[in-house]
């Protein structure tokens, strides 16, 4: 079964494209497991610790956004939030 679910992929604040997970790796150039990573927890504890250090803040880290038929949620591993 395919999967069809759509996102939005950001850098900080700015859109870069959006798409199922097959399109936004094409896109940019990687494979899906990359860019199923930036789903995990173990990806958003690893952001919080980078803003913790101050001697390597970021200007924006890659954040993948779960679009849901037309309300946002971002996608939580097998639940998701509404914003």
């Amino acid at each position: 079964m395919k999967d069809t679910r759509i996102f939005a992929l950001y850098k900080g604040d700015t859109y870069i494209t959006q798409g199922t997970i097959r399109e936004i790796a094409k896109y940019r150039g990687c494979t899906k497991r990359t860019i199923s990573f930036y789903l995990t927890d173990s990806y958003k504890k690893r952001l919080k610790n980078m803003e913790k250090n101050r001697k390597r803040r970021s200007k924006g880290n890659l954040v993948l956004v779960y679009l849901d038929e037309g309300t946002w949620g971002v996608w939580m591993g097998r639940e998701k939030e509404k914003i």
